[in-house]
């Protein structure tokens, strides 16, 4: 049996991803765009919603990934902390 030794889980929950996709998702597309437009709405408890670019997501799992193993086995990291790391990453 192979041990990959992993000590820490992060499962990171965005909201809307915006970003180029191979596939066309009308809905999806629909969405991004209202999403864009009504974006700056998103205060407060809203802001769990607030769409998110893959890029950002993708740029806070690098820099928790590259953090001290300081924090507990399974964290869940949720859309307002995904956008605070990526903005100071």
């Amino acid at each position: 049996m192979i041990n990959f030794n992993i000590t820490k889980t992060y499962v990171f929950r965005p909201s809307l991803l915006l970003g180029e996709r191979e596939e066309f998702r009308l809905a999806e597309r629909m969405s991004a765009l209202l999403f864009k437009l009504i974006g700056f709405m998103f205060i407060g408890p809203l802001a769990a919603f607030k769409p998110i670019k893959a890029a950002d997501v993708a740029k806070a799992m690098i820099t928790v990934a590259n953090q001290p193993k300081n924090c507990a086995a399974f964290t869940v990291i949720e859309n307002q902390q995904i956008q605070t790391i990526a903005k100071s990453s």
